[in-house]
């Protein structure tokens, strides 16, 4: 299912995005970018199996990521496949490699929190850690592991 996480969360995008921004769309076209205008398109063009097959990865991947974190509290994954890529290094693969990574938690609709990460050559990273939504104390621990003053001015 995480395969197919991808295109399943570009069909249900569009889909929450024209039953949100439905009162607007028409008033406001020239205001929404043309990526978004694609999505919208791409979700209203979209059979019903595609549809469907799109909810059961969504369904699926859920199901996945509970899995792993009922066994590990969070999971920690990159946001991009480089440290802070530079205009050069941006191409459609690129694009594919961090939907890639960010559409299986954003399908799932989990939370997570982006730590930034400053590398020895001066660059910077960044991780995202995934955490089970019914354990809401995670957050606050794990700040607390990466950055104790910070959770002392909360």
């Amino acid at each position: 299912p995480l395969g197919e996480a991808r295109k399943a969360l570009k069909i249900i995008s569009g889909r929450e995005i024209r039953a949100i921004h439905r009162y607007w769309l028409s008033e406001y076209r020239e205001a929404y970018e043309p990526s978004i205008w694609r999505m919208i398109n791409r979700a209203d063009n979209a059979s019903s199996m595609i549809i469907d097959a799109a909810y059961d990865t969504q369904k699926q991947v859920r199901r996945a990521l509970l899995d792993v974190l009922e066994i590990f509290d969070f999971v920690v994954l990159p946001v991009c496949p480089i440290p802070s890529p530079r205009r050069e290094d941006f191409h459609p693969e690129m694009s594919e490699q961090i939907e890639r990574l960010l559409a299986p938690v954003s399908l799932a609709g989990f939370p997570a929190l982006t730590v930034p990460v400053q590398l020895e050559n001066g660059r910077s990273a960044a991780a995202q850690v995934i955490y089970n939504p019914s354990k809401d104390y995670l957050p606050i621990r794990i700040l607390e592991a990466i950055s104790p003053e910070l959770v002392d001015d909360i």
